[in-house]
């Protein structure tokens, strides 16, 4: 049997699966870079708390020390993240995270949203980790697909969504903005496949041929939601399949969240394509 932690768990990682969790906050048991937890070949995001003089019979009497231990969950091409530190530990999670190849590591400032909130424990460093906490939580990268048919006004859809969104954020209070809620946007067609084919129940759908040919629609909708949220990464595709393929390339690095909407051909197509039948309908 293997020793108490790291039995608790493997239990634990069975449960997730057998459960089909679709995240997991995973905290580590002592230290990190030898820990039973840090196992996870491809975690979406890591994090540091605040560094502090612990555990020194397992991870080392000086904070250099126990900064590097805590910076072993830094993973290759993943965004490393951490709050304000001792200068001496922020070296070495510096140093660690280019090491291991984080793809960004960052400082969060103190002040980040949560001066105000009054929090479950005390001591300002909890409001440290917990503003930490909320920044893990906002990386799962967001992606709007969208289309509308010919004869609806795709600019005020699109000019809707952004209203309500920004009716949202002001409602949970939230720090975000508008304009970088959605990481990467993209435009395609009702075409099903890359070859040009649709599924069975939308061969009667009817797109003109110069429209398809040149992505009007999509360019148009492109152009307008660019005026209204410039600082989203814009995708013009010509069908759903190509869109779904470029969400699996988002997602070979990132943890993606996606809002499909606008057409329910779209919709239809997607559910196609990813094969979502027996989980959607």
């Amino acid at each position: 049997m293997p020793g108490y932690f790291r039995f608790v768990t493997l239990l634990a990682f069975h449960a997730f699966l057998s459960l089909k969790v679709d995240a997991t906050v995973l905290e580590v048991g002592v230290g990190g870079t030898y820990d039973s937890t840090n196992i996870v070949p491809r975690p979406v995001v890591t994090g540091v708390t605040a560094l502090g003089i612990d555990h020194v019979a397992v991870l080392g009497k000086t904070l250099q020390d126990i900064a590097w231990q805590k910076s072993g969950i830094f993973k290759e091409g993943v965004p490393a993240f951490t709050v304000v530190q001792p200068e001496e530990g922020l070296r070495v999670l510096e140093q660690r995270a280019n090491e291991l190849k984080a793809s960004e590591f960052t400082i969060l400032p103190p002040e980040h949203g949560l001066s105000d909130i009054e929090l479950g424990l005390a001591g300002a460093h909890q409001k440290q980790n917990a503003a930490l906490a909320v920044e893990l939580a906002r990386r799962p990268v967001r992606v709007l697909v969208f289309n509308c048919t010919s004869g609806r006004s795709g600019p005020a859809f699109l000019g809707s969504i952004v209203n309500k969104l920004s009716e949202q954020l002001k409602l949970h209070k939230t720090d975000e903005v508008t304009a970088s809620f959605f990481d990467h946007v993209i435009f395609c067609t009702n075409v099903t496949y890359a070859d040009g084919h649709f599924k069975g129940d939308l061969t009667t759908l009817s797109i003109p041929t110069d429209d398809l040919a040149e992505l009007k629609t999509q360019h148009q909708l492109a152009t307008a939601w660019s005026s209204l949220v410039p600082t989203s990464q814009i995708h013009v595709l010509p069908s759903i399949e190509h869109a779904m393929d470029a969400i699996d390339k988002i997602k070979s690095s990132e943890s993606v969240k996606v809002l499909v909407t606008g057409s329910l051909h779209l919709v239809g197509g997607v559910i196609e394509v990813s094969g979502l039948s027996d989980a959607a309908l």
